[in-house]
């Protein structure tokens, strides 16, 4: 197996195209046109956006790797912003879509960390990693446990839901 040597312009630069691959996509599951934040923050927590501005959407492409692993990485900033989001309007949604080889996966965050079962949604781990730039920084991840998602193909959207 091919190790990944980090190269942040080269990410990034696929991180773009996956973007733009599954941007039919997700309104297609949306049913609604979204916004790629590019358009108005390079810099934004998420990916896409609903012109509303109430549907945020992340992307994540692990297409190296299949979905068969026990938990999903993201970023704990996003979770955070959602939070922050979150109290200003109740109506805010956001997801986290990863890609990876054998299939996609969607999760919908929430504003508890439990299930109604008092299961946790994920667990939150502090990581150091190397961004491209040659040395590993502080990064606080989440780590969504797999069967807290959905295949996005099964996935239907409920325009409606809380």
């Amino acid at each position: 197996m091919n190790s990944h040597i980090p190269d942040l312009k080269r990410d990034l630069k696929i991180g773009k195209r996956q973007e733009n691959n599954i941007h039919s996509i997700l309104e297609d599951k949306f049913n609604m046109e979204l916004i790629n934040t590019d358009k108005f923050n390079k810099y934004c927590n998420f990916d896409f956006v609903s012109k509303d501005k109430k549907i945020w959407i992340e992307h994540k492409y692990r297409g190296r790797y299949k979905s068969n692993l026990n938990t999903y990485f993201c970023d704990l900033v996003k979770y955070k912003k959602f939070k922050t989001m979150k109290e200003k309007n109740k109506d805010i949604r956001c997801f986290v879509v990863w890609t990876w080889s054998d299939c996609r996966k969607i999760w919908e965050m929430t504003d508890t960390e439990t299930d109604e079962n008092d299961e946790n949604y994920f667990y939150i781990e502090n990581q150091f990693r190397d961004r491209g730039r040659g040395f590993a920084v502080h990064t606080e991840v989440m780590n969504v446990f797999n069967d807290k998602t959905c295949r996005l193909d099964e996935f239907k959207f409920n325009q409606n839901q809380e």
